[in-house]
């Protein structure tokens, strides 16, 4: 992944001090594997394969420039015993406006 400094939306605090506008390698989610990103006006969200989704840039309380991985904190579907399904909600597209971020969320159960 990789962002211009202007661009950034708190991605990367480093990048930021930097006077040069070329590309540059965003080492914070170095180790994931991130499918796609989305910029607001002060916060980036980074979506992994795998549906987590991380939050970097200026969102209360979090610090800038530290990604934090964001909680899907949704109860789960009932199935049809009507306990709960076991599995996990995972993000499959996310897009942030000037200072909120949606996602499309589907649940993956344990049995898949």
């Amino acid at each position: 992944m990789v962002g211009v400094e202007e661009n950034m939306g708190g991605l990367d605090s480093e990048m930021i001090k930097s006077s040069i506008m070329v590309p540059q390698r965003v080492q914070l989610l170095v180790e994931e594997d991130i499918i796609q990103v989305s910029c607001g006006g002060t916060h980036s969200v980074a979506l992994t394969r795998d549906g987590r989704m991380f939050l970097h840039g200026f969102v209360w309380p979090r610090r800038p420039g530290h990604p934090s991985e964001v909680p899907m904190n949704l109860p789960p579907p009932k199935n049809l015993s009507g306990g709960e399904a076991d599995g996990r909600w995972c993000a499959e597209l996310v897009a942030c406006g000037g200072r909120h971020t949606l996602a499309i969320v589907e649940w993956h159960s344990d049995e898949s």
